[in-house]
Formats: C-alpha cells, sequence, structure tokens
C-alpha cells in the first residue's frame, strides 16, 4: 500500500510540479524499505536491522513532516532534520544492545514522531481558516499526530519486552498495520488532495494573468470583482487608470518600448494598490483597480500614490519624451448596483479626466469643476460633499 501511495505521489509531481510531493512519495518508498529491513534478514544481525530499521522510519516520518511544511513555504531545518534522526537512532541502539527493552523502543519512536507532527500541525494551523481542502489537510495532520500516542501505548502493551516475542505477537502488528494503513494513508491522501486543488489554482491564476503587466487580465479582473461585489455589498470602490497620449510611445518609439512602459506601469500599480485591493489590465494602456473598502476616500489616497509613483518613476524613454502620466475615473458602489453599472459610472468619470486635461482623477458625481484632481496629484475628495452631476458626452468616445 506504501508503494501504491509512492506511485500516487510520484505521478502528482508530474502533473503538478510541486517538488513536496516528491518529498512525500520519498518518505513513504523509505519506509517501505525501513519495513523491508525491519522483517528480513539481509543484515549479519537482527540488532543491526531493527536499528537501521528505526532509522529509516525517523528519516521517513522526517522528510514526511518538511514536505507538508514546504507547501505552506516552512521548513524545519537540516540541523534539527540530523537531530531529530540522530537521536531516534542513539535512544534505539541504546535499547536494544545496552538495555533490551521493546516498550521502551516503542515510546520512543512513537512519541517523538507525535511531538514532530504535532509542531507540523501547529505551524499549519493557519490553515483551518481557509478553503475546504487546507481545512482537511489541517485536521488530518492533526489526527495523524494524535493517532500514535495511543498506537505506542496499544502497540505495547501485554507483549513481552524481547523483541522476537514482540513481533510474534498479532495484536502488535494488527494495531501498527491498522493506522499505518487508515491513518497515515488518509494523511497523505489529504496531502495529494491539496496538492490537486493546488495546481488548479495555479491554472487559474496563469489563466487570468495579464504575463505583460503582472496584474490580472480582464477575465481574471471581472470574475474576481463581481465574486468581491456579491460577498462586500456596498463600499467597493472601482478606479480605472488610462494613460495619457501611450500611442504616441507606440507610433514613435515602437511597440517594444510601449510594452516595456506597460510592465513598469504595472509593477507601480502592484505596489501602490493594498494587498486586499484587485489590480487590472482590462485593455491596451487601462488598467482598473478594484477597492473592497474605504469609499472614495481610500481611493483618493490611492491615486495620490500612483500620480507620485508615476511622476517619480524614470522610464526607459528618451529625455525629449513627454512623462508619462495617467488620467483616473473614480466610482463608489451604490447598493445593489452591478459591475457593469459600476463600471459605466467609472469610464464617464474618465472620459471627464480625458476631455478636462487629463493627467487628474475625476470622481463620479462630482461636478465639472468642483473636485478635478489637478497633476499635482491633490485629488481626495471629501464624499460628503459629491453631487449627482453627470457627463453629457459619451465615455466610449474618449480621447487617448
Amino acid at each position: 500500500m506504501a508503494l501504491m501511495v509512492v506511485v500516487v505521489c510520484v505521478a502528482m509531481w508530474i502533473i503538478t510540479r510541486h517538488g513536496y510531493m516528491l518529498g512525500l512519495a520519498l518518505s513513504c518508498l523509505l519506509a517501505v524499505v525501513a519495513g523491508v529491513t525491519q522483517v528480513l534478514p539481509w543484515l549479519p544481525s537482527f540488532g543491526a536491522s531493527i536499528v537501521l530499521s528505526n532509522i529509516l522510519y525517523a528519516t521517513a516520518v522526517m522528510i514526511g513532516a518538511e514536505s507538508v511544511l514546504r507547501r505552506s513555504a516552512l521548513r524545519i531545518g537540516m540541523p534539527w532534520n540530523v537531530l531529530y534522526v540522530a537521536g531516534v537512532g542513539a535512544v534505539v541502539t541504546y535499547f536494544y544492545f545496552v538495555i533490551p527493552n521493546f516498550q521502551a523502543r516503542v515510546y520512543a519512536t512513537h512519541l517523538s514522531a507525535g511531538l514532530l507532527f504535532l509542531g507540523v500541525a501547529y505551524a499549519l494551523r493557519g490553515l483551518r481558516l481557509g478553503p475546504v481542502w487546507e481545512r482537511v489537510l489541517f485536521w488530518a495532520a492533526v489526527l495523524y499526530a494524535l493517532e500514535f500516542f495511543p498506537r505506542a501505548i496499544l502497540s505495547s502493551r501485554h507483549v513481552p519486552a524481547d523483541t522476537m516475542s514482540a513481533f510474534a505477537d498479532p495484536v502488535y502488528w494488527q494495531i501498527l498495520q491498522y493506522s499505518s494503513t487508515v491513518v497515515a494513508a488518509g494523511f497523505v491522501l489529504s496531502v495529494v488532495v491539496a496538492a490537486l486543488f493546488d495546481h488548479v489554482e495555479d491554472l487559474r491564476r496563469d489563466r487570468d494573468l495579464d504575463r505583460l503587466t503582472g496584474v490580472l487580465n480582464r477575465r481574471g479582473f471581472e470574475e474576481r470583482t463581481e465574486a468581491l461585489m456579491r460577498a462586500q455589498g456596498t463600499g467597493c470602490t472601482l478606479v480605472l487608470c488610462d494613460l495619457d497620449h501611450f500611442k504616441r510611445i507606440n507610433d514613435t518609439y515602437g511597440h517594444s518600448m510601449g510594452d516595456r512602459v506597460l510592465g513598469i506601469v504595472g509593477g507601480i500599480l502592484r505596489a501602490t494598490a493594498r494587498e486586499q485591493d484587485l489590480v487590472g489590465r482590462i485593455g491596451g494602456e487601462e488598467f482598473a483597480v478594484m477597492l473592497p473598502d474605504g469609499g472614495t476616500d481610500e481611493a483618493g489616497r490611492l491615486v495620490r500614490r500612483l500620480q507620485k509613483a508615476l511622476a517619480a518613476t524614470r522610464f526607459p524613454l528618451p529625455p525629449a519624451a513627454a512623462p508619462i502620466a495617467a488620467s483616473l475615473g473614480i466610482a463608489e458602489r451604490t447598493r445593489g448596483e452591478s459591475f457593469l453599472a459600476l463600471f459605466d459610472r467609472a469610464d464617464a468619470a474618465l472620459y471627464r479626466a480625458k476631455t478636462g486635461g487629463r493627467n487628474r482623477a475625476v470622481f463620479d458625481g462630482v461636478a465639472p469643476g468642483e473636485r478635478d484632481g489637478s497633476a499635482d496629484g491633490n485629488c481626495e475628495p471629501d464624499a460628503a460633499s459629491l453631487t449627482t452631476a453627470r457627463p453629457s458626452a459619451s465615455p466610449h468616445s474618449r480621447p487617448s
């Protein structure tokens, strides 16, 4: 059964290319080798087989723990790995050759593994707040850790102290095999399922990512924004950002230079937006940022940061080139408003920013000339003073 798990883990590595799946495969393979070493007399003495088998088991447990942690970008570290394996090997050697005691070896190996995986579960405690598959992985790790403690007690209870008699006892093997096949295999299966979901998420991110700018493409941005709006209700604010006179860059310096500028602007947007904000490229030189909270006040702070960052950035353009600037349109969602309606209002505000002189921000609902953001970045609105004035021109014919 362990060999079957090895095959599954290797197959998942081939599919996902997640390195921790190879670690799990190696862990299960070492457990197989340890089991074979324990029952087949291929070493000069039975004692040597017992010591080597337990060292291999400890190594398998340690590699398995490291692999599960690596999925969450955590690690134990090589010094602790070596200390754990060496410690288990020393204890097993002592209780076989110095003071022969089967129960002591069982307690030492099982309890140390249980404590190790309790530490792993504690390190992964954040998973219990994540998606379903991450919560399943966390509780599987907890169950796997706790299972070592009753196994140590039950597998050594009423068993003779000498090793050969202990291995002949059917109760010991029944408990060991049941716990190994059910609990351990279930734990590894939960990691495999989590790896599969990780792979699906990776594919989704790759599908929804604009490779040139590093932000979401239009499809990804709209899907995540609509999901956010369903969960958030009111309070969401949409910021549309359109680079001014971008066509001149492509026509004068070539599309490769234009792509470089877009890539830099994408990095600026990622740096100026907050962690919870959604950033996307929705077409050509037009970007969008969805703020889940803070309203127009927070949008004004974002606009100021963005304008300052654009002004301070040295783009790879000739000295005679016009500076890179952007026009912005901002709209705050009203109750029950769809994404399309919110987008149209932000787009109308962006049109006003373009026709009003560019390099400025306009907040939807502000009458012309009241609080349009100027080139110096002084564009944060007072939400209480917003009016319901709307532009009469069509936003779909705005200048570049």
